[in-house]
């Protein structure tokens, strides 16, 4: 006996796969059902990177303005710093001749 024939002897005659009742009659509607599902689910991916994208550049341009915002108020905070008051020229007991005095005079 030929390995072929023990072959046949093992798997049955006939076709032993069934298909479903009314599988090809419904074929074509499922298929576009799906196609419409994976549609709607890709214009929501969609939205959604979008938004994402959205939500991203903004936070960067609002970290931005703040950054620079931020240089703004250290530059203000250093002129202010070189600046002397009224008050600390009294501390320091510097009258107003001797303001004139070191204005005019000194820089001769």
């Amino acid at each position: 006996m030929t390995e072929e024939q023990k072959l046949r002897k093992l798997v049955p005659a006939g076709n032993p796969f069934r298909v479903p009742d009314g599988y090809f009659e419904t074929l074509t509607r499922r298929t576009m059902d799906n196609i419409r599902k994976q549609e709607s689910h890709r214009r929501h991916i969609s939205w959604f990177r979008w938004s994402a994208a959205a939500a991203i550049a903004g936070i960067i341009a609002t970290a931005g303005f703040f950054a620079f915002d931020n240089d703004t108020h250290e530059v203000s905070f250093a002129e202010n710093e070189n600046s002397i008051t009224s008050e600390e020229l009294e501390y320091a007991m510097i009258d107003n001749q001797d303001i004139e005095y070191y204005l005019t005079e000194a820089g001769d």
